[in-house]
């Protein structure tokens, strides 16, 4: 038996399934409310009951619920399942916010942790070293699935951006010593010219139009139906006008600054050259021949 589909009681309910991994959910306005909530119920019974003919074992500890919105309820699912205020799912921190803010502080955490244990650990003054060091091991965890979570408070961009700021002036101290430090150390802006480097903010705003273009394109198992619409555009300047849906009475800076609304406002911004490209090789290669910044309207992060 097929579990997703025997755990789809209704069409408002959501089966999302990964390994040994599944999430039930769904949404629903105050009048649906009582009948998605059976459904759920629903939902949770046929899984427990799916688990026992088969001899698994659910997790109880494991299993947490997350509730959204300022008309959550408690619901009794007939195991004792706790409400919490995030969950960690493959990998990103949700919270009940959806500002990520959780999600940026573990990671930046991390990054730093696992940063200045290679540096204590790595006796070499070689730039290009600690440099090929940090990309292996610290930029991943900075950027692990960023089009989910990439942050829209100022106070998350900037203690991203302060690991990176943090690694580049000790690779300075360490590789190019000078008697002069900090006075003549360089700037931010000016370190990562010399070394190579994007601010992360400029790299989760490529991350971010790169999926989008992939989701466009058909190069992914996401559908761009289910993120926007298309809008009629000139036919002279070959563009696109990607519309996207508003659902319900979301906080509108949460959803503002969603996936789907920040991806649009961005690949509308985008010329015809680099919209025509063939398939996302293409498209990332003309990313790099532009100011991607200046084309946006976007201003990097070097405070």
């Amino acid at each position: 038996m097929d579990l997703p589909s025997a755990l789809k009681t209704d069409s408002r309910i959501g089966i999302a399934a990964y390994a040994d991994d599944i999430k039930i959910y769904a949404a629903y306005d105050v009048e649906e409310k009582q009948e998605v909530i059976e459904n759920l119920k629903l939902s949770v019974e046929r899984m427990l009951d799916w688990a026992a003919k088969w001899r698994i074992k659910v997790n109880v500890s494991k299993s947490q619920i997350l509730r959204l919105g300022n008309a959550a309820v408690e619901i009794d699912y007939g195991i004792p399942l706790r409400a919490h205020q995030y969950v960690r799912d493959l990998g990103v921190i949700l919270d009940t916010s959806f500002r990520f803010s959780s999600h940026v502080e573990t990671i930046a955490s991390n990054a730093t942790r696992v940063m200045f244990s290679l540096l204590r650990n790595v006796h070499t003054s070689d730039a290009s070293i600690l440099l090929k060091l940090y990309k292996a091991y610290v930029l991943p965890i900075l950027e692990y699935c960023s089009p989910v979570w990439n942050p829209c408070l100022k106070k998350d961009i900037l203690k991203l951006e302060k690991v990176q700021k943090t690694f580049t002036r000790i690779l300075f101290y360490r590789s190019y010593p000078n008697k002069n430090y900090p006075q003549a150390l360089p700037n931010y802006e000016t370190r990562m010219q010399r070394l190579g480097l994007k601010s992360l903010f400029f790299r989760r705003i490529q991350a971010d139009i790169i999926m989008g273009f992939k989701i466009l394109r058909g190069e992914v198992s996401l559908k761009s139906s289910k993120f926007w619409t298309f809008r009629p555009s000139s036919a002279r300047r070959f563009t696109i006008n990607l519309y996207y849906h508003r659902f319900g009475n979301s906080d509108r800076h949460v959803y503002q600054n969603s996936f789907a609304c920040r991806v649009a406002r961005l690949l509308n911004k985008l010329p015809p050259a680099i919209l025509s490209s063939e398939n996302s090789s293409v498209f990332r290669r003309r990313l790099l021949d532009v100011d991607l910044l200046e084309i946006l309207g976007c201003e990097d992060v070097f405070s």
